[in-house]
């Protein structure tokens, strides 16, 4: 993986930004990190990369990303969501375009 891609594997993101609906331009991302717990509804109107955990709805009119290592219980509803491959979604419910990535 490129040292320079963000979380999205896109070369010349931050760590910490995303490519958004595959635009060449990154988008600052809010982020759940991974020592935040979060209990109850959660609305965001940018990309949200969640590292913690989340236990609540998720109401987003972007992109979420939910990275390896993070726990989310209850619903995540965004126009896309990332999440990365091993990540346990038992107790999700998911609406929205939904793509599985490799992860880091």
């Amino acid at each position: 993986m490129d040292p320079d891609a963000g979380s999205s594997g896109a070369p010349g993101l931050g760590p910490n930004e995303v490519a958004v609906g595959g635009a060449q331009a990154s988008v600052q991302p809010s982020i759940v990190g991974p020592t935040l717990i979060l209990k109850g509804e959660l609305s965001v109107g940018e990309a949200l990369v969640i590292h913690g955990q989340v236990h609540g709805s998720v109401i987003g009119t972007d992109s979420v990303v939910i990275k390896r290592g993070a726990r989310v219980s209850g619903q995540i509803s965004a126009a896309q969501i990332q999440f990365e491959r091993g990540t346990p979604l038992d107790e999700v419910v998911l609406s929205g375009s939904i793509r599985r990535t490799a992860g880091d």
